[in-house]
Order: C-alpha cells, then sequence, then structure tokens
C-alpha cells in the first residue's frame, strides 16, 4: 500500500519530477507509473492495485491531463473512496464533475517544500493519513506568518486546524497539521488566553520537542540536490540516444543500473568556491582564461587538484563528506528521469544548453555563469554542455562488465578518469547524456569542470 497514488499525463512527467521528489522527502511513499512498476509487470493491474489501495490520490490538473481518460478515470477512483486532493499547474478550470473540488493552485510553486501551495497539500495529505505519516516541517521563521496567513489557521493547542470547505471528508471539515518549532528557535512562553472549543473531527496532537539545529551552511558549500533511489537504462539505447550524429561504441552495450539514493551538485563548482580553497593556501590557482570568475564554472583544474586537494580541503571545513560523482549517478542525474537523449527531449534546440554556438544556439563564446539554463527534471543545471565534469571512475573502452549497482568502476580499467556533460566547444552529439569522454588524471584544461555528490 501506497500513502499517495500520484495521477498525472505522461506529457508532464518532466514538470512533476520536483513534486514527486519533494513528497517522498516528507518520509510518505509515492506510486508514480515511471519508478513504481517495473520490468515484465502488467500496467493496468499495477494501477489498477494502487488507484484501489493508496491511501490518498493526488490528482495534477494541466491542460494536458483534462484531456487524458486515464487520469480522469483515476480521479473518479480517488473521488468514490473520498480520498481525492487535486492541485492544478496551469491555469485551466478542472473537468466536468471536478468543479466543485477547489484544487491547490500550483501553477506559481518554486519546487520547495516550504512554499504555501505545498505545505498546504501537505498538510492535507497529513490529515488524511493521520498519525502514522509526518508532516513536512514548516518555513523558515520569516515565512511563517505569510504562509499561516494563506491557510487561514487557527492555533490549537500545540496543533494548527482550518476549515477545508468541500474538501475531503464533506463540508467544513477539519484537516490538521503539526508545526515544528522552527530550528534552534526556544519555546514561546504565552500567557494563557481562552482556547477555541476544538471541533469534534479534530485531532490535536502532542507538541514536538525542540529539533536539533541544522550543520550550518558555510558560504562556499555547494548547493545539494537530494536523488531518489531508482533504475535507468545507462549508455546508447538506440531508440532514445541514436540522435544529432548518433552514438559512440564506448557508449554501449546499454544496461540496467540500479541506483541507491545520492545528492549531486545542483550547480557545477565555480570560481567562487574555488577560489576560497586557493585563499586557504590549500589548492592551486586556476586560471579563468579572462573569461570572467565570481559564478562561472571553475575550468583548469585537474582530477588531481580536486581530488587530492580541493575535496579534502572542503570536507576538513564543513565536516561533510563530498566526493565526486560516479558515472551511473552522474548520466542518471543527468536525465532528469526523462527517456530522451537530452534531458529536454531527443533533439538539441535552440537555447537550451551552453555548447557550440552552430549546435547551440546559445549567447556564451565561452563559459556560461552556472544557473543560465533551465534545471532538467531533477532540479540540476547545466549537466550537459557548459564544462566537461570529472568523475570518480576510470576509463574503460566499453561497458562490458560495468557495475550495475551505482558503484564507481576503478578496476581494470586505464590511468585515466571519465568525464561526461560536454562542454561549450562542443556540438549537440557531445552534449547529450550519454556521450562520454576521459583525460588523464593531471590533466588541466579551459574546458573541464566539476560537480560534486555525496550520500551513498
Amino acid at each position: 500500500m501506497h500513502d499517495i497514488f500520484l495521477s498525472y499525463s505522461t506529457k508532464d512527467r518532466a514538470r512533476l519530477q520536483p513534486l514527486f521528489h519533494t513528497l517522498a522527502q516528507q518520509g510518505w511513499s509515492v506510486f508514480w507509473d515511471h519508478q513504481s512498476i517495473h520490468t515484465g509487470e502488467n500496467w493496468h493491474r499495477k494501477i489498477e492495485e494502487a488507484i484501489n489501495n493508496s491511501r490518498c490520490v493526488v490528482v495534477v490538473w494541466s491542460k494536458h491531463s483534462i484531456q487524458s481518460e486515464w487520469v480522469l478515470e483515476e480521479a473518479s477512483r480517488g473521488k468514490s473512496r473520498n480520498v481525492l486532493l487535486p492541485i492544478r499547474i496551469d491555469a485551466i478550470e478542472p473537468p466536468f464533475g471536478f468543479g466543485m473540488r477547489q484544487a491547490g493552485d500550483f501553477t506559481g510553486w518554486n519546487g520547495k517544500g516550504d512554499h504555501p501551495a505545498f505545505i498546504e497539500l501537505a498538510a492535507q495529505i497529513y490529515g488524511l493519513l493521520g498519525r502514522g505519516s509526518q508532516p513536512p516541517p514548516p518555513p523558515p521563521k520569516s515565512r511563517m506568518g505569510v504562509v499561516l496567513a494563506g491557510m487561514a489557521a487557527v492555533a490549537v493547542g500545540a496543533g494548527v486546524y482550518w476549515q477545508q470547505n468541500d474538501g475531503v471528508g464533506g463540508k467544513d471539515s477539519t484537516a490538521i497539521a503539526r508545526l515544528v518549532a522552527p530550528v534552534a528557535e526556544p519555546p514561546i512562553v504565552s500567557s494563557p488566553v481562552a482556547t477555541p472549543p476544538t471541533p469534534a473531527s479534530a485531532v490535536v496532537l502532542p507538541a514536538t520537542p525542540p529539533q536539533p539545529p541544522e550543520p550550518k551552511t558555510l558560504p562556499f558549500e555547494p548547493e545539494m540536490v537530494a536523488i531518489l533511489a531508482g533504475k535507468f537504462t545507462m549508455g546508447c539505447d538506440g531508440k532514445r540516444d541514436d540522435v544529432e550524429g548518433g552514438c559512440s561504441d564506448d557508449e554501449k552495450p546499454a544496461h540496467q543500473v540500479t541506483l541507491k539514493a545520492f545528492q549531486m551538485g545542483k550547480y557545477e563548482v565555480t570560481f567562487d568556491q574555488w577560489d576560497a580553497c586557493e585563499k586557504a593556501k590549500a589548492c592551486p590557482h586556476a586560471e579563468d582564461q579572462g573569461w570572467g570568475r565570481g559564478n562561472r564554472p571553475v575550468i583548469n583544474v585537474s582530477w588531481d587538484d580536486i581530488t587530492q586537494k580541493y575535496i579534502p580541503w572542503l570536507n576538513q571545513e564543513t565536516g561533510k563528506t563530498y566526493r565526486l560523482p560516479t558515472e551511473a549517478e552522474w548520466e542518471y542525474a543527468a536525465r532528469g528521469g526523462t527517456d530522451t537523449a537530452y534531458p529536454w527531449g531527443n533533439a538539441i534546440g535552440k537555447g537550451n544548453a551552453n555548447c557550440d554556438n552552430s549546435s547551440c544556439g546559445d549567447k556564451f563564446e565561452y563559459t556560461a555563469p552556472v544557473g543560465s539554463f533551465a534545471a532538467n527534471g531533477y532540479g540540476l543545471n547545466d549537466m550537459n554542455g557548459n564544462v566537461w565534469e570529472w568523475l570518480q571512475d576510470s576509463w574503460h573502452g566499453d561497458y562490458k562488465g560495468a557495475p550495475v549497482d551505482g558503484s564507481a568502476w576503478e578496476s581494470g580499467g586505464s590511468a585515466s578518469r571519465v568525464l561526461r556533460g560536454g562542454s561549450w566547444d562542443n556540438d549537440a552529439q557531445g552534449v547529450r547524456s550519454a556521450n562520454r569522454g576521459h583525460y588523464t588524471p593531471g590533466i588541466r584544461s579551459y574546458s573541464l569542470g566539476f560537480r560534486l555528490a555525496s550520500g551513498r
């Protein structure tokens, strides 16, 4: 049994990656056909079992899903079981028969768990699931008043309740959410006040003990994105990757890889971040070719510089364990949950990445500041193009005998280390998610950079 059944149009899959990840990060099990149905399983049977047994159904209305018979059928099942929670990601009206249920407005959602739209949805989910599931933590204190006002919340003892017209459980039913005290804030002792009467259906939860403070994030630390466990086909799948010049033999054979959850840097490591290490006299100087420093990706750093100088210094300064990604982690993350040659589709298009201008049509002559292009479905920027990214693996000329668990492949290869992603001076073929490269670990170049990973 899953906590949540996510009903959506497959045309919106890439847009909904952040929602799936944010729901799962709250500790809820989410049935998402893209990751919940495995090879050889019957789609119809699995979906029917999940829609009938999931504890709530979140239907995502969009310009595509309101035309989908699958989504309408799934939403009808959720409605008949009285466990339907609708949201909309486009400015559209719900289909006939669903207009009486207020849909959460996710048209302006920023993909984060502290946004008012997500807070309200999560609290309604918690109201359905009850004590067996944890609600998300509240937003930072500076935004608490705004969020509570938007939710029309009324404090009741140690919890919060609000009226939910024509929602789950019938008209004027009551949903309950527990708000965790903001991190590192002392408990507030207020003078006695009159307590509003508690609705009969309300469940008031005991106060949550103060939580330990989160580890501090230093200015030069990377922003990390949680990547959930999963499986994918790594390498050149002819139906998927043989585009824009085609696949190379070193991308074969395509093979299934199953990965544990890990974290990946949202951006490539920048000059600002590298220069902090140089200032501490722990890293060598990295030349910028006269293109600028700041938030451009650091270049002219070798695999040896990164693994022997930068990462040990960063781990010592932060008390954390950063590392280079494995090749399997990199490709899984670069694809962003899609099954296409690029995270945005099967053609390079224009303005999607920083590569050779005749191929990509971008405005940058050399490197671009990180985050200049849209993030992929996992929330990662510049995985394709900008700079080649050093990885942990040793170079092997093909995937015969490659690990299938996502670990680094460091035995039996050459002295070179793997590079992925292509760069500002590669063509469309070179920035496909399947493309591979390599260099000796001591080489420095104006097209080579890196990003960090952690976890596993």
